[in-house]
């Protein structure tokens, strides 16, 4: 299973990196589930734009069952998450652009 949160925004840089901290607010951190626990940006959000940000997969609550997987199963999690899934396609819609049309070739 590919795990890539290594790739993450390291929450210390939103005190270090004076850009970063002016367009966006560092609002949830996790933890790389192997290894020695290092914490990376789970979700950050813009003040002045509207744009956010999540390292995180919403839907794996609904759907992943394997054992010992470590994701939370309980109610409130799968209906937040669901919450959160739909929020986020719901901005995702508000969007206009395009990719064309690709029967034009």
């Amino acid at each position: 299973m590919l795990n890539s949160h290594s790739y993450g925004v390291d929450p210390q840089k939103f005190d270090t990196d004076k850009g970063l901290s002016s367009l966006f607010t560092l609002t949830s951190i996790s933890y790389e589930p192997e290894g020695d626990m290092r914490p990376f940006t789970a979700s950050m959000e813009s003040e002045k734009y509207p744009i956010f940000g999540v390292q995180f997969h919403p839907e794996k609550p609904s759907f992943m069952f394997t054992d010992n997987s470590g994701v939370n199963h309980s109610w409130e999690s799968i209906e937040l998450n669901q919450s959160f899934s739909k929020y986020f396609v719901e901005q995702a819609r508000r969007n206009s652009n395009t990719f064309g049309d690709f029967a034009a070739g």
